[in-house]
């Protein structure tokens, strides 16, 4: 085998072990950390030997179908007696020829062998795994006389397995595993412990210095259901069913709903069954404003319960695209596409295990075009002004119009907490419940997780910091549903954020200074960390590519930089400050359009420059100095939601132009009051989607914007009816049973 193919093998072996090898969880990985990957594979293959290429050429050539097969026959190996049997049965089927051995062909050929595209990547070969699943062996009764194929069961099948070595050499200690993977099919009777004899024998035969550590999984054909798959499937049902009678329910009362007339039941618009329509029927809206209706049938106490979960009434509601006087309107675009931008980054992170042509992603980072993918994070930080000005500006309103005293406000606040973390939690307890629970019985493929009945083991044990919104306080490699991450942020610091609002509302200056203070201490934190620990400039970089962050050392700048909320909140303290602005300005933006140019201007290079500022370091042109990556670190959040602050303030006001019109066009509304459910749901759908691939896809740039626009679609498509399911009937009972009746009560 010359030089390049050589080169090649290793490359594959490589990726193939940290990206193609099942792993035994679907745990989310932050796009930081897979881009860490990519760069610590680059500088492995630089450093690779000619001893390292001839040891993973050695393994790669003995762990062939035809060596594992014949030592399975070896009668001195300790495999099991039916594993043994099953084998020679194969091996005597298939010299029989004909369609005998059909299925011991077929065994063979399921193999991962090596295809062509190497030098662009194409180097997991995962073997035909429907093949090698969907074979069965009958017994043939004329291979019986004397021989102990009659202890055999009446038939087996084919199993898929990986077997992979991991070369562990002193030369190359890069916090990666160097080694080989392949695809492989067995008879059902070889167990993994078989399987394991023989591979190990074969290796241990070799003559190498290298330590090699065997590893082998074989996918299971039948998954018995866990308990906590059938507890999920119970709760989900018992939703599904209320939603079935809450729209039964729903749909019989406004059919029955005589109209002002006496002339018969009428539909929700004002149209009777018969055709006609009442004086009212351009103003009626029973399903919007059904107190307004006079002549509405009133739904007794089991019947308001139900109308809670009615899909008929939340449909309406959540597909309207009508917005109360005085909404911030330029918002309902922001959220979206602010949305699209995050699916846009994940598609990225979640297909790297099944990306065919993996070192195309080298060629893609050197693009300028890629900057707005390298720095979507701070797409992130939209949402946290988003958040928080929404938080504050309305916070700001009630206050006023209540004239709330310091009395009232102390026993606001619990309400508010209370309807915050009901308003968040059941969507995000379901989503995590069928993630955790579920999404493994959805498919099959030689990605799958094997040995586990829990697509993310983290939820098992973690759960709490979820649900309870403190998932950042925990090591990144251990959290529940990594995304939600965002999650816990947001509800700490919207545990903050009454008493910094109070304080604006009492004293201007005392809370506008309070909440200034807040933000520069959290842009120093994330520039004092940044410096402390090193940190290359940005998503993905390094500041020596010599010795690229190992996994450890990755999940440890997570959890010290990235998560913290002392290194987060600047993005959410700056949408509080300028939803105090909001509620001061009073509709008009005091500034002449001179000036108001002039912020639009600054505000557009502002995000230009963070966006693609960093283009010479990240495309790997040079590396940035201590200073130059503090400064990214630390100050590009802050610099980022303060452009943003602006564009929102400026819309809100009527000095947006073109531009409010159309982040306020009212297509976007029933998009956005989506956006929260898209978010919980798209990377269960993207993780699905990339697990379940059965071969390795070959990426291009309309391959890459395909796959994105289909997650898009997706994302929204499945968080329509999850929001009816699991989002609007728990808002709906906490307004009419819980908080919304505290509120009332609080005069």
């Amino acid at each position: 085998m010359d030089k390049f193919l050589k080169i090649a093998v290793t490359l594959w072996t490589l990726i193939f072990l940290v990206f193609a090898t099942p792993e035994q969880s679907l745990t989310y990985r932050h796009p930081h950390q897979v881009l860490h990957d990519f760069k610590r594979l680059e500088y492995a293959t630089s450093q690779l030997t000619d001893e390292h290429l001839n040891q993973v050429e050695l393994i790669a050539r003995i762990l062939s179908p035809k060596n594992v097969l014949n030592k399975l026959l070896d009668k001195n190996l300790e495999i099991s007696s039916l594993c043994f049997n099953q084998s020679l049965y194969g091996v005597e089927s298939l010299l029989s020829g004909g369609t005998e051995g059909s299925w011991s062909l077929k065994m063979i050929d399921a193999w991962g062998k090596p295809g062509s595209g190497i030098s662009t990547g194409n180097l997991a070969w995962l073997g035909d795994f429907d093949e090698c699943q969907n074979i069965v062996s009958y017994y043939n009764s004329s291979y019986t006389s004397g021989s102990s194929f009659s202890l055999m069961p009446e038939s087996f099948e084919g199993q898929y397995c990986s077997i992979g070595t991991s070369l562990n050499s002193a030369g190359l200690s890069l916090g990666i595993p160097v080694g080989f993977s392949i695809g492989s099919c067995f008879p059902s009777g070889c167990s993994v412990q078989d399987i394991y004899n023989v591979v190990q024998t074969i290796i241990e035969e070799v003559n190498t210095n290298s330590t090699l550590k065997i590893t082998v999984s074989c996918q299971e054909k039948n998954l018995e259901y866990s308990t906590g798959a059938i507890v999920t499937i119970v709760l989900y049902c018992i939703m599904g069913a209320l939603c079935i009678v809450g729209t039964i329910y729903d749909a019989v009362r406004v059919m029955n709903t005589p109209t002002p007339e006496g002339d018969g039941p009428h539909l929700a618009n004002g149209t009777a069954i018969n055709g006609s329509t009442s004086k009212k029927s351009e103003d009626t809206e029973i399903l919007i404003n059904p107190q307004d209706k006079p002549y509405e049938h009133k739904p007794g106490a089991l019947g308001e319960f139900l109308m809670c979960f009615s899909l008929y009434t939340n449909g309406y509601k959540l597909l309207s695209t009508k917005q109360p006087p005085g909404s911030l309107k330029c918002l309902h675009g922001i959220r979206f596409l602010s949305m699209t931008w995050v699916i846009l980054g994940h598609t990225l992170v979640f297909s790297f295990s099944s990306i065919g042509n993996f070192m195309v992603v080298g060629g893609w980072l050197k693009r300028w075009t890629f900057q707005v993918i390298m720095n979507a994070t701070v797409s992130v930080d939209s949402f946290f002004v988003l958040s928080a000005l929404l938080t504050s500006y309305l916070f700001l309103k009630q206050l006023e119009k209540k004239k709330t005293t310091p009395v009232k406000f102390f026993i606001t606040v619990p309400i508010m907490y209370l309807h915050r973390y009901l308003r968040l939690t059941p969507a995000y307890g379901f989503m995590i419940l069928y993630y955790t629970c579920l999404s493994l019985y959805m498919y099959s493929s030689p990605l799958k997780p094997v040995n586990t009945t829990a697509a993310d083991p983290n939820c098992v044990t973690n759960w709490w910091g979820a649900i309870f919104y403190m998932n950042n306080f925990i090591e990144s490699n251990k959290m529940c549903a990594g995304w939600g991450w965002y999650l816990s942020n947001d509800f700490q610091f919207f545990i903050v954020t009454p008493f910094v609002v109070y304080l604006m509302y009492i004293t201007s200056i005392g809370g506008v200074v309070l909440s200034i203070a807040m933000v520069i201490g959290s842009t120093i934190a994330a520039t004092s960390i940044s410096v402390r620990d090193d940190l290359g400039l940005g998503l993905g970089g390094v500041r020596d590519p010599k010795h690229p962050p190992a996994n450890a050392q990755q999940n440890q700048n997570m959890s010290d930089y990235y998560f913290p909320p002392w290194c987060r909140y600047q993005s959410f303290g700056v949408g509080v400050i300028f939803g105090f602005i909001l509620w001061k300005c009073r509709g008009q933006l005091p500034i002449s359009r001179v000036v108001n140019l002039c912020l639009w201007a600054v505000s557009g290079a502002i995000m230009l420059a963070i966006l693609y500022g960093p283009f010479e370091i990240e495309s790997g042109g040079r590396i940035a100095t201590v200073a130059e990556a503090a400064i990214y670190n630390g100050w590009s959040r802050t610099a980022w939601s303060l452009a943003l602050g602006y564009i929102i303030l400026a819309c809100c006001l009527g000095r947006g132009g073109w531009v409010n019109e159309l982040l306020s066009w009212s297509g976007f509304v029933p998009l956005s009051r989506l956006t929260y459910c898209a978010y919980l749901v798209h990377p269960v759908i993207m993780t699905i989607a990339s697990a379940s691939n059965k071969n390795k896809i070959m990426w291009t740039d309309i391959t890459f914007i395909s796959m994105f626009a289909a997650y898009t679609f997706l994302a929204y498509a499945v968080a329509f009816p999850f929001s009816l399911m699991f989002e609007a009937p728990f808002m709906l009972i906490d307004k009419k049973y819980l908080t919304g009746k505290l509120s009332n009560s609080v005069k």
